[in-house]
Parts: C-alpha cells; sequence; structure tokens
C-alpha cells in the first residue's frame, strides 16, 4: 500500500490529516507534497515543516525530519514507481541536488530550517 500526504491541505480543508502513524505501523509507505497552492503549501520546504508541526502537536513527535526527508525523496520515488530510476543519491540514477546551509551534525533538521 502507498500513500501520498498532503497535510497543509488536509488542515485547511477538513480540520485534520490522515493518521499517519497508523499507516506507518500498518506497512504503508508515505510520501509527503504539496497538492496544491490554494489551501495547501506554497512549496515543498513549507510543507515539510507543516507535517512535522503536526507530528510534534498531534503525534508526540512521532516523525523524525529524517523521516519526513524520506517522504520527499526516496519514498516519493517509490510511491509513484520510479525508486529504480530515483530518489536516491547513487551511480547510474537520475537526481537533482540541493545543498543546504546548517548543523553538520544535523543534516534533516537543516533541511527542515531551510527557506526557498
Amino acid at each position: 500500500m502507498k500513500l501520498p500526504w498532503s497535510p497543509a491541505s488536509n488542515v485547511a480543508l477538513y480540520g485534520h490529516t490522515a493518521d499517519i502513524p497508523a499507516a506507518l505501523d500498518a506497512g504503508v509507505l508515505v510520501a509527503l507534497a504539496p497538492d496544491w497552492s490554494m489551501g495547501g503549501s506554497p512549496n515543498l520546504l513549507d510543507e515539510l515543516r507543516v507535517a512535522k508541526a503536526w507530528s510534534d502537536s498531534h503525534w508526540a513527535a512521532r516523525l523524525s525530519a529524517k523521516d519526513l526527508v524520506l517522504m520527499v525523496t526516496s519514498n516519493a520515488a517509490d510511491v509513484v514507481a520510479k525508486g529504480s530510476l530515483l530518489g536516491h543519491l547513487q551511480e547510474g540514477m537520475l537526481a537533482d541536488i540541493t545543498v543546504f546551509h546548517g548543523d553538520t551534525s544535523a543534516p534533516y533538521d537543516a533541511i527542515l530550517q531551510a527557506s526557498p
């Protein structure tokens, strides 16, 4: 089972979002992405922060920064059945690379703290 998750628009439209901890506990592969700008996040970095804030306030911080970054990279590639081509930094795979400034001891947190 695979689940694309867009918490910002879910909360804007419905006041809540999918129970991601239950999905993960059931072995569901979760990808994270904004789905539209009218009620959701204007970009992926904002959607990451919305997801982290929701996790922290509703799920006792169940989702780490690393969990969320995987949801927008390798998990997202696997959810759209492209994991053999992209989503990982490996020789022979397609890649766009972004460099973030931040604390090297907490690289995933640096991504969540970044701005466009």
